[in-house]
């Protein structure tokens, strides 16, 4: 008697095991959600973050931040350098911002001002991307360290980036380009 039981409930367990591994792998599969769609195109991203960001630091390069006086209503200023967190803190504020938009540069989804979509999986495009990193995280190494002498490499290194970069994918016959 006991041998049929056996023979009844070893198969009768197999197929709940079953059952419940599909049942698992479906709520897993429905559990994730679609990535989100960016919100701006490279040209937009570039005029709100980018640029703004990079200039920040590209003023470092004629101007002291330190001896930059603050805005008299520095919580309403327009420019970081003369605002509540300003001077040195902004040029570190604006390399955290760049890098920061590194990823954004790298979300799927997001297209180019032509309605192309970005080429995030070109070689061309991670490595200028990754180039970006690596000058923005000296520049924000050089704000910690309030260093004119090495802010001065960094923003020559930024400055390649971009222009790298723009080399690249800013040309008409380019992906890109209008």
């Amino acid at each position: 008697m006991p041998r049929v039981e056996r023979a009844k409930v070893v198969p009768s367990a197999l197929v709940g095991v079953v059952i419940m591994a599909g049942a698992m792998a479906r709520v897993e599969t429905q559990a994730q959600p679609p990535a989100p769609r960016p919100a701006s195109t490279v040209q937009q991203l570039m005029q709100a973050i980018l640029f703004p960001n990079a200039n920040v630091i590209f003023a470092t390069e004629s101007d002291d931040p330190a001896a930059v006086r603050r805005d008299a209503k520095p919580s309403a200023s327009t420019n970081p350098l003369t605002g509540l967190y300003g001077g040195w803190q902004a040029v570190e504020n604006s390399s955290l911002a760049l890098l920061e938009s590194a990823d954004l540069l790298n979300l799927r989804g997001r297209t180019c001002a032509n309605g192309a979509l970005v080429p995030v999986d070109e070689s061309q495009w991670k490595a200028a991307v990754e180039t970006m990193r690596e000058a923005v995280r000296a520049s924000g190494a050089a704000a910690r360290a309030r260093s004119q002498e090495q802010i001065s490499e960094a923003n020559g290194q930024l400055a390649d980036s971009c222009s790298g970069c723009h080399r690249i994918y800013r040309r008409a016959q380019n992906h890109c380009s209008r």
